[in-house]
């Protein structure tokens, strides 16, 4: 990435402390808002509404909304008119949720205005403009993730009410099931694009299966709403993680410890507390021996003991380089289809698990890999703070500068793309 190459030529590998990584993070911060208002303002001109001046609160509804359309949802071609106004079509096709959508940005809206007309620090707007309608768009863009959540929820809960023995797993047979009879069943996801994202439990070609946590936070599920982030379902994982980490204060433990929080700790479909089964004990101890004596938090095989504890909210854990995972319009460019064709859904559909299979139980691979420490290069050794801070904000200066003036109204969209993350 663009910025992870200034970033490595300007500190040599020298790591950030905490005022670069601030520093960074509100230059991030500035150019995701710069980059809101320049595709907000490319929405004004492509359906004639002024941007100087007074406007209907009519027309920056219908911008405003546009803006959600193109820019959040991505809901947007080549070739597409500039002034077509996306609100009076059907994009429920494209995003079945629309009018859920729309009732939260009203509701967001009111509390908005209700927040405003009550804090004494903030200048009252007496009209709606173009100003007013991109502080809105930059504003609701921070809280769309609180809205996408819950529609990651509605998913889970649909998959898990499919799911296979509590695996936390979904056959190919109920994932496709609703698929045949409608052409806009969310579940169509063709197996090599599943495979790809690193979703498909493919260990027994009779009884392959989407992983339910792996297929939440996969890139189908990813709104591609700017050129340096996208909104995707949160990984449900983390917050367990946390709590263990802020229970052992440490980066490892010892099994007794983390067995004795686990056991404690409920998640959004385990009860807890619980009694952990023999096997999961047994692995606790496997990775314990093979560090002499304490289980690393931050390592492929906890990972995966995790998915094996919680098996509908942490992911399996991918061996690196095993899978590319890619976003549905990066995988057609390529000339391949994210949707399954009708021949291969029949093809599981027909598919019924008979007896016992190894894809029974949940993976288990011995492969560990582990977050360390970057070392320090001797030509920076001897850097103080305050001068490998500076090396940082010259480094930050050198592509925002650029990037910037390449969001500004006017200039085109490959300017933009040049410098995405």
């Amino acid at each position: 990435m663009f910025i992870q190459g200034v970033l490595e030529n300007r500190l040599h590998g020298d790591g950030l402390g905490l005022h670069e990584l601030a520093v960074f993070a509100a230059t991030l911060s500035a150019l995701v808002q710069k980059e809101a208002v320049a595709s907000l303002h490319a929405v004004f001109d492509g359906m004639k509404i002024p941007t100087e001046g007074s406007i209907s609160r009519e027309q920056a509804d219908v911008a405003e909304n546009n803006w959600v359309l193109q820019d959040i949802l991505g809901l947007k071609e080549e070739g597409m008119p500039p002034g077509l106004d996306m609100t009076t079509l059907d994009v429920t096709e494209f995003y079945p949720t629309w009018g859920d959508l729309k009732m939260w940005l009203g509701d967001f809206h009111q509390q908005r205005n209700f927040f405003m007309l009550h804090n004494p620090f903030v200048q009252q707007q007496q009209h709606y403009s173009f100003e007013a309608s991109a502080a809105f768009v930059q504003d609701m863009s921070h809280h769309f993730g609180g809205f996408q959540n819950l529609e990651c929820m509605s998913l889970k809960s649909r998959l898990v009410d499919m799911e296979y023995q509590g695996s936390g797993r979904v056959l190919l047979r109920d994932f496709y099931a609703g698929f045949k009879n409608d052409p806009s069943h969310h579940f169509a996801e063709s197996v090599d694009y599943l495979r790809n994202l690193g979703a498909l439990d493919d260990r027994d070609p009779k009884r392959m299966s989407v992983m339910i946590p792996n297929y939440i936070i996969s890139k189908t599920n990813c709104l591609a709403a700017s050129g340096f982030y996208e909104i995707c379902c949160s990984d449900e994982c983390e917050g367990l993680t946390r709590h263990l980490e802020n229970e052992i204060a440490a980066p490892s433990g010892t099994p007794a410890r983390i067995a004795e929080v686990v056991s404690s700790l409920p998640s959004d479909t385990v009860d807890a507390p619980r009694n952990l089964s023999s096997a999961l004990l047994g692995r606790l101890g496997e990775i314990a021996k093979l560090h002499g004596g304490e289980v690393p938090v931050y390592g492929r095989l906890f990972s995966q003991w995790m998915h094996h504890a919680y098996p509908r909210e942490c992911p399996f854990p991918q061996v690196s380089g095993t899978t590319s995972p890619q976003h549905p319009a990066q995988w057609m460019a390529d000339g391949k289809s994210d949707v399954a064709s009708m021949e291969e859904v029949d093809q599981y559909l027909n598919m019924v698990p008979d007896g016992e299979s190894v894809a029974d139980e949940l993976p288990w691979t011995e492969v560990e890999e582990l977050v360390v420490d970057y070392v320090k290069s001797s030509s920076t050794s001897g850097l103080s703070p305050v001068l490998r801070g500076a090396a940082f904000v010259v480094g930050i200066a050198s592509f925002a500068v650029p990037m910037v003036q390449a969001m500004k109204p006017g200039h085109s969209s490959d300017k933009i793309e040049k410098y995405m993350v």
